[in-house]
């Protein structure tokens, strides 16, 4: 797999693009994985990826505790309890193949 750093700036940043118009903030990237924090309601913020292309790895999903950092109140999370909204949610996102049947092999002569 392309690490996502090297994919073309266009793809790269278009995908970016979509993340942060979904409410996502970009963290990092590791491998060829975009590492996102992930907005609350998180379901829309889903749906939005699926349709720019991105795959989450669902074992990727982690909450790590707010520290000094203050990221917008879209960004927080409880973290599974009432009230704690101190919670990033992280998760890693990949992008999809395109599909054979997007692509179909043409005719050989």
């Amino acid at each position: 797999m392309t690490p996502f750093c090297d994919l073309p700036d266009e793809r790269r940043m278009a995908l970016r693009a979509a993340i942060e118009a979904a409410g996502g903030h970009v963290a990092g990237y590791c491998g060829p994985y975009v590492q996102v924090a992930i907005p609350n309601p998180s379901g829309p913020f889903y749906a939005a990826m699926d349709e720019a292309g991105l795959e989450l790895d669902e074992r990727s999903l982690h909450y790590f505790p707010l520290g000094t950092d203050s990221p917008p109140r879209h960004l927080r999370h409880d973290g599974r309890y009432p009230g704690s909204a101190g919670f990033w949610l992280f998760g890693n996102f990949r992008p999809v193949p395109p599909s054979p049947t997007l692509f179909p092999l043409l005719p050989q002569d």
